[in-house]
């Protein structure tokens, strides 16, 4: 074809640059391609310390939807002064056999010799974490020492909000008026509820109007149990009255068809939750402190000196 034969000349007059293209399509591949789990380096250094509530702390879990993720974050360090699990971190591979995780290793020091001594002068400490492998150790570094106060932040606020909800459950339950109607019950729990509203804890609110409307249940209950009842002994049929009156005794006096109970056990959860969230705070403080008060330095790849787990 003439215009073909025109465009292959190579004279470059009119020729499609069609290796050029080709070479944009793969540099395109190349840069928009994921060979591992997303980046967002400090935050898969705290899940493992923090345990369970990592999840509870906003900004601090990264997402663990595949395996490789999972197997990262399980290599990473469970307490300050654990160095991780270097074999497991640098064994995690894609599809493709190729490593996609990096072991790093903070070392926390008390200097010898002066603030220009070297960050492994004096006695020290460290924190093993397994990372993407795109992670560098200037990020990590600058996680450590900017990122880990906001974290510790949103950690306290989180435990804070969790203690006030348990704080606001745990007053409308010994505040209950024991010996009262169910209806007066359910008034006082609705009134706990609108509070805890208006003071923005919506799980604590959620819990007191699910209790409320129980409560008010019981009291539909109550009510047709002293009915029937009374129907029943007018009708001379003794053994159902007595039967309709130990049911209602025990309404009365039992779980309140499970709405005391509900309360109950969502006052336990608050208090371990609240427990864990107080231990994960804490941590985080113990790391920013080390972090601060301390000589400090992060190295990402091999590790050479001889750690107890770093093997």
């Amino acid at each position: 074809h003439p215009r073909r034969r025109e465009e292959d000349k190579g004279d470059g007059s009119r020729a499609t640059p069609r290796s050029l293209y080709m070479l944009l399509h793969l540099l395109t591949v190349a840069f928009t391609a994921q060979d591992g789990p997303p980046n967002d380096c400090f935050s898969w250094c705290l899940p493992s310390l923090l345990g369970p509530t990592a999840s509870a702390i906003p900004g601090v879990a990264p997402p663990a939807s595949d395996e490789a993720a999972k197997r990262i974050l399980g290599a990473s360090a469970k307490s300050i002064g654990d160095v991780g699990e270097y074999l497991d971190c640098v064994r995690i591979t894609n599809g493709t056999h190729e490593p996609i995780a990096a072991y790093a290793l903070a070392r926390f020091s008390l200097p010898l010799g002066g603030a220009t001594a070297s960050p492994t002068a004096g006695a020290s400490q460290h924190y093993g974490c397994c990372v993407p492998k795109a992670c560098g150790a200037e990020e990590l570094e600058r996680g450590f020492r900017v990122t880990l106060p906001s974290k510790l932040k949103s950690a306290t606020e989180t435990a804070a909000k969790t203690g006030a909800a348990l704080d606001a459950i745990a007053a409308a339950i010994d505040g209950l008026p024991r010996n009262s109607s169910f209806s007066a019950a359910a008034a006082a729990l609705r009134r706990d509820a609108a509070t805890a509203n208006q003071s923005h804890m919506p799980r604590a609110a959620a819990a007191l109007s699910a209790a409320a409307q129980g409560a008010e249940q019981a009291a539909h209950a109550d009510t047709a149990l002293r009915a029937a009842a009374a129907a029943a002994a007018a009708q001379n049929k003794t053994a159902a009255a007595a039967a309709l009156r130990a049911a209602d005794e025990l309404l009365r006096r039992g779980p309140g068809g499970g709405w005391m109970n509900a309360l109950e056990k969502e006052r336990e959860k608050l208090e371990a939750q609240a427990a864990a969230l107080n231990a994960s705070a804490a941590a985080l403080a113990a790391l920013s402190s080390a972090v601060s008060a301390m000589q400090f330095d992060v190295t990402v790849g091999s590790q050479r000196a001889g750690l107890g787990g770093a093997r």
